[in-house]
């Protein structure tokens, strides 16, 4: 380091506040006019190098900003097409499950804002250009019961509900109304949803049958109303249906309910009863009698309470029904006493004629800790008194706790199906351990040209399956199945709750020649994950 030397400035200086000398006044003003300019000096430049150094700064901020968008384009997300941006964008719109009676008001008004929506298309300009387009995403309009419990929350809703009706612009509506607790502030909702009834694709009413009068615009004003779903209590008819020339869906909650007005139910395609109590069972079949084989109707019920005295014997007064319905679906719901299902089914079976019916299927919303019990002897009764030899063609077993033994007897007088889906069943709580899909069952499945087969028309088979049957068995009754006229298809699916045997696949050979027949086209098919 230079040391300053002995006639400068400072040394001068400190030599004289050391002396006590005292200096003329010109000579003092000198030195001070001397350094204060030196300290201008010093401050000018420190001014120069801090307003190059906030450019700096602010530069360097510009070009990371920059750096870090750069850095975007290399991100995965930007790779996904639209179309899977959009499907991804919809899972975050999925609120379709059942929302609770004590949800909060915030929840139910964020619900009704598409808040989730929003605040997803936020992420990027391609993100909102893409959600916005993507009309599916807005076009639902949920209304939650907690909506009406206030004015305050009720004024809340109606300005949030012109605003999503303002935002879907003329894009067709999904409406869902639901208001089960008695609240009173509902009808201007109702009265503004109305005034744009010619737009609603599909909607929910789950309501006091007195709410309809609020929807008195909307009647004769439906023209793009294809699904619709009423659970209503009260009797006040509800007649704001009765003109909706493009109804194919239509869905009972109650059919104790009010009197309903819809067009003629041989123009609506799918009818739906559901949650039932056995006691409405007899009721919702009797409407069956005036529908068509274009009509498919299904029926959903409860049976137990699990309150009740297991031993008694149910009584389900079903009269006796002769329809024409072409697609018939029964579906229990929750738990049930194996011999309530029993009685139920086989009063159903006993009560219906199915002259043209073409499609059944079976489901246990509790399966597989509860799956159906099958009423064999009724089931043939009702085969033979509907013909169902010459006309069913699709039939789904899956749910149901049947043996190998009844089956056959079953596909012996079905002779006309070209769909069927069976499976096995893992015990699980009050389930069942049956191994249905045998060696003997696909032998019997088995078409060969010097002996008769079941099924000779199947041209699809579903299986769930424990994998407890021969490959090569499985093999022969595939191949022998291939038809150059139409393709088969087989699906081959493991149970959900199998305790699969340890290494247990199809033979990987058996499983190559049958892909090699999916390439040249002849074979639908699908393996088990593990394949």
């Amino acid at each position: 380091m230079s040391h300053p030397s002995d006639d400068s400035p400072s040394a001068f200086i400190h030599d004289l506040i050391r002396s006590h000398h005292q200096l003329p006044n010109s000579q003092f003003l000198s030195i001070l006019a001397s350094l204060s300019n030196q300290l201008a000096s010093c401050d000018e430049e420190v001014a120069r190098l801090r307003a190059r150094i906030d450019e700096l700064g602010r530069r360097r901020v510009d070009l990371q900003e920059q750096y870090d968008q750069c850095q975007t384009l290399f991100a995965p997300a930007r790779r996904l097409p639209s179309e899977i941006l959009g499907e991804i964008f919809a899972l975050t719109a999925d609120v379709t499950t059942e929302r609770s009676p004590d949800e909060s008001e915030m929840l139910a008004l964020r619900t009704l804002a598409q808040a989730d929506i929003l605040a997803i298309s936020q992420v990027c300009a391609r993100w909102r250009a893409i959600s916005s387009s993507t009309s599916s995403l807005w076009t639902t309009i949920r209304l939650h019961p907690t909506l009406w419990r206030t004015h305050g929350t009720a004024k809340k809703a109606m300005a949030l509900l012109e605003c999503v009706l303002g935002r879907i612009g003329q894009r067709p509506l999904t409406i869902h109304f639901t208001n089960t607790s008695g609240s009173l502030f509902h009808g201007p909702a109702l009265e503004l949803l109305a005034q744009h009834s010619a737009r609603w694709r599909a909607a929910t009413f789950r309501c006091p049958a007195s709410h309809f009068q609020h929807l008195s615009a909307a009647k004769g004003n439906l023209p793009l109303l294809e699904i619709l779903e009423i659970d209503a209590t009260g009797s006040q008819p509800v007649t704001v249906f009765e003109i909706a020339p493009n109804l194919r869906n239509f869905t009972i909650g109650d059919p104790l309910g009010p009197p309903i007005s819809t067009p003629a139910l041989d123009q609506v395609s799918n009818i739906r009863h559901l949650y039932l109590s056995s006691a409405d069972i007899a009721n919702a079949l009797s409407t069956t009698s005036r529908l068509s084989s274009a009509n498919s109707f299904t029926l959903q019920f409860y049976l137990d309470d699990w309150t009740s005295n297991r031993t008694a014997t149910l009584s389900f007064g079903i009269a006796p029904i002769s329809t024409d319905i072409g697609h018939l679906a029964i579906e229990l719901l929750g738990d049930f006493f194996k011999h309530h299902c029993m009685q139920a089914l086989s009063a159903i079976f006993t009560a219906l004629t199915l002259p043209r019916l073409t499609s059944l299927a079976f489901a246990s919303e509790a399966y597989p800790r509860f799956p159906l019990q099958w009423p064999h002897a009724q089931f043939l009764v009702l085969a033979q008194r509907s013909a169902f030899h010459t006309h069913l063609h699709e039939l789904d077993l899956c749910d149901i706790q049947i043996t190998e033994a009844q089956l056959v007897q079953c596909l012996t007088a079905l002779p006309a199906l070209t769909t069927l889906a069976i499976a096995d069943h893992q015990r699980v709580g009050r389930g069942v351990n049956l191994v249905l899909i045998t060696d003997a069952l696909l032998r019997s499945l088995t078409r060969l040209p010097d002996k008769l087969c079941l099924v000779p028309q199947l041209h699809t088979l579903r299986l769930r399956s424990r994998l407890e049957f021969s490959d090569n068995f499985f093999e022969e009754f595939v191949v022998s199945r291939v038809n150059p006229e139409r393709r088969f298809k087989c699906i081959l699916g493991t149970l959900a709750h199998w305790n699969e045997p340890q290494g247990r696949r199809i033979n990987e050979p058996i499983v190559w020649r049958l892909r090699e027949l999916v390439v040249q086209g002849h074979l639908t098919m699908g393996f088990p994950s593990s394949q």
